[in-house]
This record gives C-alpha cells, sequence and structure tokens, in this order.
C-alpha cells in the first residue's frame, strides 16, 4: 500500500502522512488504519493512533536531508526535517548537537520526543 493520508478536526491542525505497507490485503489494511485515526480523533487520544512516525520513517527522513550521506545533518537540514515531520517546537541544539552538527541517532530522539510532545499539545487543543 502507498497512500497519502490526511486527517483534519474541526478547529485542529490537519495531519499528513505517505503510508508504505506490504500487505496482502491493502482495502481492509486502509479501512482498518483509517477507523484507528478516526477513533484517536473523536475520542481525543492520540495513543489510540497508528504510530504514523515509525523509526523507518524518521531514518527515512533523516537520510533525505543527508544528502553528503556522512551521518549528519547540519543544523538548517534538521530545522528542516523536524519542520516536514509536522514538528514545530523542537530544541534547536539538542544534546549531541556538535560543531554544527545533528548525528543520526540525536536526530531520532528529538523527532520521536517531538512526535509524543506534537501529540501531546494535540490532545491539549482537543480538550478545550
Amino acid at each position: 500500500v502507498c497512500a497519502h493520508v490526511c486527517v483534519s478536526t474541526t478547529h485542529g491542525p490537519v495531519t499528513c502522512t505517505t503510508v508504505y505497507v506490504h500487505t496482502a490485503d491493502p482495502k481492509k489494511y486502509l479501512a482498518d488504519f483509517m477507523r484507528q485515526v478516526k477513533s484517536a480523533r473523536d475520542e481525543v487520544r492520540p495513543e489510540l493512533a497508528p504510530r504514523i512516525g515509525t523509526d523507518a520513517d524518521l531514518l527515512s527522513m533523516f537520510e533525505a536531508f543527508d544528502v553528503t550521506s556522512k551521518g549528519f545533518l547540519t543544523g538548517q537540514q534538521y530545522e528542516a526535517a523536524m519542520k516536514n515531520l509536522g514538528i514545530s517546537v523542537f530544541d534547536e541544539q539538542p544534546y549531541g548537537f556538535v560543531n554544527g552538527k545533528i548525528m543520526r541517532e540525536t536526530f531520532l530522539e528529538e523527532a520521536r520526543a517531538g512526535q509524543i510532545a506534537t501529540a501531546a499539545a494535540y490532545s491539549a487543543f482537543q480538550k478545550k
């Protein structure tokens, strides 16, 4: 399955992702995926949502911005990658930011933390 999925709420942000999954029944997978997303959104429980940003997705984002394939991003590349992931609030110079470089493991840690913070902010917004 390769699908571009967007989810929105009446007053909330739009979240979009491209989903790549190998499955024997793509229609069933997408139907189940969208039911999980809808349930998480309607119940304002982001922990119920299917994980859109898996480690493989985050690593793919890192590799897309690591244009020199040297295993690090510049601060500018890091910022662009985080914004591409929909993470707008993040530590611009996290632990592991050395000589203007963000190493792969630091990026993965920061991206995971950013996704959790974004989901929590979304949840808090929905409860208001």
